[in-house]
């Protein structure tokens, strides 16, 4: 499942979070990129010394894996 929606990203930047405990989602990974997809798609979508919290960063990928995935 993470494998197929890593490879299918655009996304210039991967985070990935667990969750310890209870609840239903074990993992949630986020992908975050530029609006622009020339730039991403050479490597320039975040320049190395661009702020983490930039807003100018798009959520490219959303993926919540639950503790029994299929």
């Amino acid at each position: 499942m993470l494998a197929e929606a890593l490879r299918g990203s655009l996304a210039d930047r991967i985070i990935v979070r667990t969750v310890q405990g209870g609840g239903d989602d074990a993992v949630t990974v986020v992908g975050l990129g530029s609006p622009d997809l020339s730039s991403s798609a050479l490597g320039r979508g975040v320049s190395a010394d661009a702020d983490e919290d930039d807003d100018a960063d798009e959520v490219q990928l959303w993926l919540q894996i639950p503790r029994s995935a299929p």
